[in-house]
């Protein structure tokens, strides 16, 4: 499957599953509002509806999580095969300790990893991460023939 259909198809699913994350969250806020003007005289009953709509909206999350998480290995699985500059660890690279551990600390332990991030436009959220470890980040992928900039 193309890849770009494969994330349209994730997309779609996160939207999905996003709007019915809203729907419980609509009436958690809704049993908030007839607990502050006690329209509810069993506490149980709410409790337990509030209970219930938590779990689903946690159990959303954690599936949101895996969808992207299973994207992401198979992307960086593919960028594998196509370089093999993009097996080397970044520890190996020479990183600053600063970059080194943002990059440790996202749980990014490849150059694939950073080539994924890259691709999906989210390196630029990495924790800690400013212009300058990004900058570093460029030119270290540069010594290795990779344009960061390409991604």
């Amino acid at each position: 499957m193309n890849n770009k259909f494969e994330a349209m198809i994730i997309t779609g699913r996160l939207e999905i599953q996003l709007q019915e994350q809203k729907k419980a969250l609509e009436e958690i806020r809704n049993l908030q509002m007839c607990i502050a003007n006690d329209n509810f005289k069993d506490s149980a009953i709410i409790l337990g509806r509030l209970f219930e709509l938590a779990s689903e909206v946690n159990q959303n999350a954690i599936e949101n999580i895996n969808i992207l998480s299973e994207f992401c290995m198979k992307e960086e699985e593919m960028l594998n095969e196509s370089n093999p500059a993009f097996n080397i660890k970044i520890k190996d690279m020479g990183f600053s300790s600063r970059v080194f551990n943002c990059l440790d600390r996202a749980d990014i332990k490849t150059v694939a990893s950073i080539v994924a991030l890259a691709k999906e436009g989210r390196l630029e959220y990495v924790r800690n991460l400013g212009v300058r470890a990004y900058s570093e980040i460029a030119e270290k992928l540069k010594e290795y023939g990779i344009k960061l900039e390409e991604y």
